[in-house]
């Protein structure tokens, strides 16, 4: 059987091991960013000399991720090998899965279907993938969004100054979900002298009935992760959206 050659290769071996240490490096760095980023927010003058040192760290792991991910996107989906733990199996498969729906260019798909993360743009478009946290998938579709042009290549194409798409896109006006979280950035603006901007009615509807059919009506708000009945996040919006904001998306 040429599983149980495999098994027993120890070229393979060594690249199972190789496999499983990227992938529990980028897991818990991923994992620190966000509680670094949590501190960041919450104690902003603690890390005014440290911010250039964070972002540098965060692209080199994007980067990282990136070439990780083009290593898996080989030959992986001819090759079954028994001997993988399945989380790994599961996570080559995630990449594999990811580059075939994004190689034809990222399209809208039905949030009702409870993918595992996403973005929701202003007009209740959605658009998102399967895999998990060491997948980078709101990356991912943020890059594949700007692959198609819905996000600006350049912010200044002259001097070659790129637009980073996830911040385009919070900046923009659209929601990151992941489960059963929502995070909107829009009403931050203000921060980068730039207009706020507000979550839309399309938006609200769209993210009520999806935690109503998906995640049994617990909604949870923003970076601190708020939990609440979906009904009164709706009356939020609707009686007093700068509450909402100020309470669960600001810092």
């Amino acid at each position: 059987m040429v599983s149980d050659i495999l098994k027993n290769n120890e070229d393979v071996t060594y690249l199972e091991w190789f496999i499983v240490l990227v992938k529990k490096f980028i897991e818990k760095s991923i994992k620190t960013h966000k509680v670094i980023s949590w501190l960041q927010n919450t104690y902003p003058n603690k890390f005014n000399n440290t911010n250039e040192n964070i972002v540098d760290y965060y692209f080199n792991l994007i980067t990282l991720i990136k070439k990780f991910q083009s290593l898996l996107k080989g030959e992986w989906n001819n090759v079954q090998i028994s001997n993988l733990d399945t989380d790994i199996n599961t996570y080559i498969e995630n990449v594999i899965n990811i580059n075939e729906t994004l190689k034809n260019g990222i399209k809208p798909v039905n949030i009702l279907d409870n993918y595992s993360a996403g973005w929701l743009a202003p007009d209740g478009t959605f658009y998102g993938l399967n895999g998990d946290i060491a997948n980078m998938l709101h990356n991912q579709i943020a890059e594949a969004l700007q692959g198609i042009g819905i996000i600006p290549m350049y912010e200044n194409e002259e001097k070659g100054i790129m637009i980073n798409p996830d911040a385009w896109l919070e900046q923009n006006g659209w929601i990151k979900i992941r489960g059963n979280n929502i995070e909107f950035a829009g009403c931050l603006n203000y921060r980068l002298n730039k207009r706020n901007v507000d979550l839309t009615k399309k938006q609200i509807d769209v993210i009520v009935e999806y935690i109503s059919n998906c995640h049994q009506n617990i909604i949870s708000v923003g970076w601190k992760n708020k939990e609440m009945e979906v009904e009164k996040f709706k009356k939020m919006t609707i009686n007093n959206l700068t509450l909402l904001y100020d309470n669960y998306f600001n810092y």
